[in-house]
């Protein structure tokens, strides 16, 4: 029985985030939305604030930001939008409630906001689905990036509408939306505009003929794998860990999540945005039991996440005779330093080298230590 081992950290990413309809319009040529039958409000991101207090973790939120749009500045995109040059936001928009919702937003510890899209999709013409990505699209099921003027055109709209709003959190991690995403060309653009993660399942994803498990570097940025319920046995890697437009899910049901937890906005939610925070002690429990198990930890941020699976792809770890050497020379340096990981033992470590080391967390089973390397070897036992 292993003694030791280098644990995924679990980080909740919620999609969909932004939308003001809930209501799935598809059927009419639009953008699937979220799903939910009713509009959204403050009191949905105040739900998923709460949650993430409950678990000390900045929750990924995927933003989708077309409904925000101010005074109809994105009809000037191409094919943004079915309406074309009749696209009139501005008619529609609930400022009062914009207003609070910016509010909730801004006080809000827990809520990281990330790329998703602006309208979820494109019109343009040709393409397999119009309601899947603002930055790919896929003819006859080949999958292309749009041109480079164009994917610049939409990140200045995306971080043009958080700067008219006054939403004071700082944009690190890309989602891609509907899972459409081609290795090696986006994320040279995206790096430039600050991001640093991507989330996105590997199952959906074609990198050639590299083997990529768990998390990899592509121009910089740390992709990491939308998975669930890695390594358990009867269970495949899914994209979401519940339907995307299931209201109020109940997760207990579910075997324990290890890694990326996928899941959209209304899973969260309440039908009565009012009962939303209701669910916060449920959804909590159950997250935080994912956490107690041997070979899990609870991240603390996307960050977090993506640090600690790099170290679990690319460390070479080998336990012998009561002792874990663990080999960090292979892991990617983005940044040219990745700092420190976590290491989960069975009883407590008595000697170290090769690193500086903590004690994290005590759980029933387990404690974690946290590990700043020191060198590329380090021997624990």
């Amino acid at each position: 029985m292993n003694q030791f081992i280098i644990p995924h950290a679990l980080q909740i990413v919620i999609d969909d985030f932004g939308w003001i309809n809930g209501y799935d319009g598809r059927a009419s040529g639009g953008p699937s939305r979220t799903g939910m039958p009713r509009k959204h409000c403050a009191e949905d991101y105040i739900a998923v604030n709460a949650l993430g207090k409950a678990l000390n973790m900045k929750i990924n939120c995927a933003f989708v930001l077309g409904e925000w749009d101010p005074d109809n500045r994105l009809k000037k995109i191409p094919y943004f939008s079915k309406y074309g040059d009749a696209w009139d936001n501005a008619k529609y928009l609930d400022k009062e409630e914009m207003l609070r919702i910016v509010d909730a937003l801004n006080a809000s510890e827990y809520i990281d906001v990330s790329i998703h899209g602006l309208m979820h999709g494109s019109q343009f013409p040709g393409i397999d689905n119009n309601d899947s990505s603002d930055f790919f699209y896929r003819i006859n099921k080949e999958s292309y990036v749009f041109p480079e003027n164009e994917l610049r055109q939409k990140l200045d709209a995306f971080f043009g509408i958080l700067d008219y709003y006054g939403v004071k959190k700082p944009v690190k991690t890309y989602v891609p939306s509907a899972a459409l995403y081609v290795p090696y060309t986006l994320s040279k653009i995206m790096a430039e505009y600050g991001i640093r993660y991507i989330v996105q399942p590997f199952k959906h994803t074609n990198f050639g003929s590299e083997d990529v498990q768990l998390a990899t570097v592509d121009n910089g940025i740390i992709l990491t794998d939308r998975c669930n319920f890695i390594e358990q046995e009867g269970f495949t890697r899914t994209m979401d860990i519940r339907p995307w437009d299931e209201i109020a899910s109940d997760f207990t049901t579910l075997p324990k999540a290890t890694c990326i937890v996928g899941a959209h906005w209304p899973n969260y939610l309440h039908l009565d945005p009012k009962r939303s925070l209701e669910l916060t002690e449920r959804n909590a429990a159950y997250f935080k039991s994912c956490a107690d198990e041997f070979g899990t930890i609870m991240s603390r941020d996307i960050g977090f996440h993506a640090t600690q699976e790099l170290y679990k792809r690319f460390a070479c770890a080998e336990e012998r005779n009561g002792v874990y050497t663990v080999d960090v020379s292979a892991v990617p340096k983005p940044e040219g330093n990745l700092g420190k990981f976590y290491i989960s033992t069975k009883a407590p470590i008595k000697t170290h080298e090769g690193c500086e080391i903590s004690l994290y967390e005590t759980k029933e089973t387990h404690l974690t230590y946290e590990i700043i390397p020191t060198s590329d070897t380090i021997k624990i036992s």
